[in-house]
Formats: structure tokens, C-alpha cells, sequence
């Protein structure tokens, strides 16, 4: 029941919302009925079958819509994060990357923060499903400066790369870490943490004998 409303009428609605890459539409016509077949591409539909419908070539032909939706989705998804990435990099620059008056401010307002306590480490807990237990959780860092506002971390932590405060930054994670995983443990709670190091970290001998050292 189309409440009145015919089959091109459909069509011409479905395509106020939805663009025919991301809902495509095959009508069904009478074999010889040519108007309603040129009427419904006009209108919006991706294809035309003539009727009676052979299934097979309707199967082959709902494949290659399918097949024209997902590269759509995955253009769309490709265009996002090239946004993302365009964004962030504009952050940077608004932060000071590349400028090395800004990034020395903003490593001076890190290191106190740092010790007054407005950097945080947030834990983004992973569950079993089936019993719904937290197995593990990721540390996640955060800060909020008095100036700079909600500095996304991974802003931040790239600048403290280009610094060289990185190793600092991640010591500090790693000690509250470590912390809380105490603080866990003493509550009956046995929960792994992680603790995301940046690459440029991997290579420093020094820090890993720190690393070791302080996870026993």
C-alpha cells in the first residue's frame, strides 16, 4: 500500500533524502512499457527491470549497485578523515608547531600543568561481552590549560615529539599507570592498562631501562 502514491512518486521521495549513490532503487516495468522504464531513470531509480523479473539478472544488477554504494561510503570515508587530518594539522599550527616561541611557551604551560595537577590520565575500559567483566583499559591522557583551553592529546603529545618532552610526558603516564593499577588491584580488581608509547621512544635504550625498571 503506497497510500496513493505510485511508484515514481516513491522514487522522487526516497531522493529528497538520499542521493542514488547512497540508496540505490531499481523499479520493475512491463516489458514494453518504455515511458514508465525512461520516466523512472529520469526520476531517480539506478536501474530498470523489465517484468517479468529474471532473478538472476536482477541478483547480478543489485550487485553492481551494492558494489557502487560501497564505493561511495568509501570515498565519503576517505574524504572525513582527509578533513581530519586537515583540521588537526591546522590545530598544530594554531598551538605553535613550527614556532619556536609558542611551542617553548606551550611545553612550559605542559611541564606545570603537569605538576599542578590539570593533566589527566582518563581509562577507557574494554569489556568482556559475555560476562560483562573489564578485562583491561586504556590510558588516555588529557589537558585543560587555563589559556589554551581542551588541548587534544594528540596535538599536544606531537608537539612534546618535536620538543623532545615526550620521554617526560610518557614517565609521568606511566607512573600514574602504574598508580592507579595499584589503586585497582587493592580494590579486587584485576584489570591489565595500557599505555600508548610514541614511536620515537622505542629506540632510546635509556628510557626502556627506565621503562623496565619502573614495571618491575
Amino acid at each position: 500500500d503506497l497510500h496513493g502514491m505510485s511508484g515514481l512518486d516513491v522514487v522522487r521521495d526516497i531522493r529528497k533524502s538520499f542521493c542514488a549513490a547512497e540508496l540505490p532503487v531499481i523499479i520493475m516495468a512491463d516489458n514494453n512499457d518504455h515511458e514508465t522504464m525512461v520516466a523512472g531513470i529520469g526520476g531517480g531509480a539506478n536501474d530498470c527491470i523489465a517484468k517479468p523479473v529474471d532473478l538472476e539478472a536482477l541478483l547480478v544488477r543489485l550487485g553492481v549497485q551494492l558494489n557502487v554504494r560501497a564505493s561511495f561510503r568509501k570515498a565519503l570515508s576517505e574524504q572525513a578523515r582527509l578533513q581530519r587530518r586537515l583540521h588537526a594539522r591546522a590545530r598544530l599550527e594554531e598551538f605553535g608547531y613550527g614556532d619556536p616561541h609558542k611551542l617553548v611557551y606551550m611545553m612550559n604551560e605542559l611541564h606545570r600543568d603537569l605538576v599542578a595537577g590539570k593533566v589527566q590520565l582518563l581509562f577507557q575500559p574494554q569489556y568482556r561481552m559475555r560476562s560483562g567483566d573489564i578485562m583491561s583499559a586504556e590510558a588516555l591522557m588529557r589537558w585543560k590549560n587555563d589559556t589554551l583551553g581542551d588541548v587534544p592529546a594528540h596535538q599536544f603529545i606531537s608537539l612534546a615529539e618535536e620538543t623532545g618532552d615526550i620521554r617526560l610526558l610518557t614517565e609521568w603516564a606511566v607512573d600514574q599507570a602504574l598508580a592507579a593499577h595499584g589503586q585497582f588491584l587493592a580494590a579486587g580488581h584485576h584489570v591489565r592498562i595500557s599505555v600508548n608509547l610514541s614511536a620515537t621512544l622505542v629506540g632510546d635504550a635509556a628510557f626502556v631501562d627506565t621503562l623496565l625498571e619502573k614495571i618491575g
